[in-house]
């Protein structure tokens, strides 16, 4: 069939402008982001930590890393919503207020919508909430943008973004 691309729902556009990100930019834009959230996550676990001792009455407990929050249930879950929200509030908001992340930035790469406009906020929560599956099926969803004809992954699709170049070479 002409004109017929794998899989069929993923139109193909023109691109004078933008080029699609490469997978060395989105990997680095991946790690940076990722090294700054875990420090987040830290703060996010010592704040945890502390706010569960003061409330428990062992503030001034010598060894408080052995009343740490991972060694209770509560305390883990607390961390774990805490960590959540970190993570999954960094990037759309960062995304609908300037398109990219800081990571991002520094590597290269914004997210577009697919006439190169930036995206608009169903868009940023949309590839937010299509990020989940992507990611929970053993990553397949990211995977997908190695072999692509766009390099989008399923996200990307279902949110009608893509992530493309700063500039274009």
């Amino acid at each position: 069939m002409k004109g017929w691309t794998f899989p069929p729902f993923e139109e193909m556009h023109p691109w004078p402008l933008l080029r699609p990100a490469s997978a060395g930019r989105l990997f680095l834009a991946l790690l940076l982001d990722g090294c700054l959230l875990l420090g987040f996550s830290g703060v996010a676990l010592l704040l945890t930590t502390a706010i569960l001792l003061h409330l428990s009455g062992n503030a001034g407990h010598k060894e408080w890393f052995l009343s740490a929050p991972w060694y209770s249930l509560g305390g883990g879950l607390l961390w774990l919503l805490t960590t959540f929200l970190v993570w999954w509030g960094y990037y759309p908001l960062l995304r609908a207020a300037c398109g990219q992340t800081l990571g991002e930035r520094i590597a290269g790469v914004r997210l577009v919508s697919m006439d190169g406009s930036p995206p608009k906020l169903w868009q940023v929560l949309g590839r937010g909430v299509g990020a989940l599956p992507s990611l929970m099926l053993a990553g397949a969803g990211y995977l997908w943008a190695l072999t692509s004809v766009q390099r989008r992954s399923w996200h990307s699709i279902l949110s009608r973004t893509r992530m493309a170049e700063n500039w274009p070479s």
